[in-house]
């Protein structure tokens, strides 16, 4: 995993300032066609990730903790298998094609069990359905993810 130095122990489920300024320009209705640029830190992105999981109650993972780098973005998330706690750990890209977030995943581990590649392109598949289907749903049409070391940057238009 690519350094941290944002790591915490539990993330807090929130919208970054900018995160927050977009969804009210959003809400507001009144900027179709405006562009945007969005800068998270691995912190910011797992609070937002949390933000939206909380509002996914069916998703059993918790307190996200990502990693940017400039090759890949890391996700550690928690989970249980029945009651005991289980770490799952997913290693990928996320880069834009036709205006709209497409995921690659190169990892994918639940505890120190590495999956199969049989299961990371399910996993992929299921993920890149799940984003097409809300593509209608998107609000901004995506032109541009930008990976750096410890943070990513998003620039876009509203739709």
């Amino acid at each position: 995993m690519a350094s941290n130095e944002d790591s915490q122990t539990v993330v807090e489920p929130r919208l970054s300032a900018q995160l927050t300024e977009l969804k009210e320009r959003l809400d507001a209705g009144t900027h179709r066609g405006e562009p945007f640029e969005v800068t998270l830190t691995n912190r910011e992105l797992g609070e937002a990730v949390a933000w939206y999981l909380q509002r996914l109650p069916d998703v059993p993972f918790d307190n996200p903790q990502l990693s940017i780098d400039p090759d890949a973005i890391e996700a550690r998330v928690e989970t249980r298998l029945g009651k005991m706690p289980l770490p799952a750990t997913a290693r990928g890209w996320l880069f834009v094609q036709d205006g709209r977030p497409v995921v690659t995943v190169e990892r994918l581990e639940f505890g120190s069990a590495a999956l199969p590649d049989s299961i990371l392109f399910l996993v992929e598949d299921q993920l890149n359905k799940n984003l097409a289907i809300r593509e209608g749903d998107l609000p901004v049409i995506l032109d541009e993810v930008e990976l750096e070391q410890g943070q990513l940057t998003v620039r876009g238009k509203i739709r």
